[in-house]
């Protein structure tokens, strides 16, 4: 019995210094970067959201690119030349909700002070699906505060531990990371063997046969409501900033889709508004590429019905260090682009 109760005793005591541990271990590897740069190990660029956090508090940069995986090819220095940007991070958010992007733009301007923001306006980013990032299960919004007390979850987390120590077995190597940090979250490489039209029939005939109603989570008045919820405030309160927005081309593909879950007209409608909101800013530029069929009806641009080949971001940039393809509000040319995706429709 004294046996037991002398292990029992020892037992308790070691818990304390077991949380200890982990917390001093999770603090000093700090895989996600949270607390300082990567020094001794090459990061991963795995769990996007708890790696932005880091990196947009410890790096160095005065310029962003923005928004969901439409924004992933991009190369970070052929952004810096074609754009005449300095410096950029590129803490994207795959499959993001407005109100991530928004939360990682807000923490961004507590931290740097900020002169340019590239972001592409993914329709699908304003929808019903988004969720404030509190309830954002998902997202680490306490990490992207400045209070450090609430970072126990991070420090005091088994996940954190192991992934610390594999970490450890990643050889430093700043060519790499810098390699990363020009690329991150690129997915070209990974899927470029999937640009040959198929998949993209194949994508469309799954979403297709899929009856579902959606039309609601696309609403006009649900895709507003999260623009000047999220977006524009961060907008009207910086001046100060370059801000270059623009409209990704989705194939034909994806509209047609809209057409048949009936959102088209409300996306439509939504672009023209986010327009002519824009318009009132002479420190924003606003550019659709949506209009432009070479790219939109070419299937072997596509790997689904809205993910462009690396040669598509490219392209994009080039075109707007021309000013080409900015946002104009044509009452007619919208009527003939809704009736080229009717006609396209009954193919």
């Amino acid at each position: 019995m004294i046996k037991y109760k002398k292990y029992s005793l020892r037992f308790l005591l070691s818990i304390p210094f077991l949380i200890i541990s982990i917390i001093l271990f999770n603090y000093t590897i700090d895989p996600y970067q949270q607390y300082r740069k990567a020094s001794f190990y090459t990061f991963s660029t795995k769990k996007a959201r708890y790696l932005n956090a880091g990196l947009i508090k410890n790096y160095d940069y005065n310029s962003l690119i923005i928004g969901s995986s439409m924004m992933a090819n991009f190369d970070v220095l052929e952004v810096e030349r074609m754009l005449n940007f300095s410096r950029t991070l590129k803490p994207l958010t795959f499959g993001g909700f407005i109100s991530e992007e928004s939360d990682t733009i807000n923490t961004a301007l507590k931290y740097k002070n900020i002169k340019n923001i590239f972001m592409g306006l993914d329709i699908y980013s304003f929808s019903g699906f988004n969720i404030p990032s509190e309830k954002n299960q998902r997202f680490p919004l306490y990490l992207y505060d400045d209070n450090f007390y609430n970072d126990l979850e991070y420090l005091f987390n088994f996940q954190v531990f192991r992934y610390s120590i594999k970490l450890l077995l990643r050889k430093y190597d700043k060519e790499k990371i810098n390699f990363q940090l020009n690329t991150l979250y690129d997915w070209h490489d990974e899927y470029k063997h999937l640009f040959s039209g198929k998949e993209l029939l194949t994508d469309y005939s799954i979403r297709s046969a899929d009856n579902k109603s959606v039309s609601h989570l696309y609403s006009f008045e649900i895709l507003q409501k999260n623009f000047e919820l999220y977006l524009l405030p961060i907008i009207k309160k910086n001046t100060n900033i370059n801000f270059i927005f623009f409209f990704p081309p989705y194939s034909i593909f994806e509209y047609k889709l809209m057409s048949k879950h009936d959102y088209l007209l409300d996306a439509i409608k939504f672009k023209n508004y986010i327009g002519k909101n824009l318009a009132k800013y002479n420190n924003v530029k606003l550019y659709d590429f949506q209009i432009a069929n070479h790219i939109t009806h070419n299937l072997k641009n596509y790997k689904d019905t809205t993910h462009y080949h690396k040669r598509i971001n490219t392209w994009m940039l080039k075109e707007i260090s021309k000013d080409r393809y900015r946002k104009e509000f044509n009452p007619e040319k919208d009527f003939k682009f809704i009736q080229e995706i009717k006609e396209f429709c009954v193919q």
